[in-house]
């Protein structure tokens, strides 16, 4: 990794997993050389950084080791927020334009993804993207019965493992629900929380 960005606390892990986002010259006008551009999750975690200095730029984004307990990357699906570290004092939201004509344009993480941005707009609010935060899935790890806290009422939640492969899935309609993977392998499971047009994702451990 380049030591500018190690040098700046942007220590982010390398996973198996990656999506190469190709940052084109017409994105990067206005842009000052030296100029990082971040992935971020829902969480603020960086796990792919960049520092321009050509025309064209290339990202790698790293996506979640399903054999770790901890969250390193992106999960399949997750939105991917982008920010720049101006001047090496504050970080300012941006807000992309996909390339349509690649495979995938959507702005979410894809495992061997290739994608291109032709333009960054400024965003705003994207500073306080911890959209998860109000969230909370105990215990962690668990034997089997989990609890998930903080939910609307138009929830959808799906539980998958380290596979992809459905375990459970509920229509929430109270603030708390609870989960039994209790008859499950012990492992890592990914918990997909989708509610007021957002999407949530919590890593989970059964013991």
């Amino acid at each position: 990794m380049d030591e500018t960005l190690i040098g700046l606390g942007y220590n982010i892990i390398p996973t198996p997993s990656t999506h190469i986002i190709a940052i084109l010259p017409e994105a990067l006008s206005g842009f000052e050389s030296g100029a990082i551009i971040g992935a971020f999750d829902q969480h603020s975690n960086c796990f792919g950084a960049t520092v321009y200095s050509s025309e064209t730029i290339s990202l790698t984004v790293f996506g979640d080791d399903p054999t770790t307990s901890g969250k390193d990357g992106f999960f399949e699906g997750e939105m991917i927020f982008f920010k720049t570290l101006t001047g090496f004092e504050t970080l300012s939201g941006l807000n992309p334009t996909f390339d349509p004509s690649l495979p995938q344009s959507s702005g979410l993480f894809t495992e061997n993804g290739l994608s291109a941005i032709i333009d960054f707009k400024a965003a705003t609010g994207i500073d306080n993207v911890n959209l998860g935060t109000t969230i909370g899935i105990y215990p962690n790890p668990t034997n089997g019965l989990i609890s998930i806290t903080g939910l609307d009422a138009d929830a959808e939640i799906t539980v998958t493992d380290a596979k992809g492969q459905v375990v459970g899935h509920d229509s929430n309609s109270s603030p708390v629900t609870t989960f039994d993977l209790s008859g499950y392998n012990p492992g890592v499971y990914i918990i997909k929380i989708e509610q007021n047009m957002r999407t949530i994702f919590k890593k989970i451990v059964r013991k």
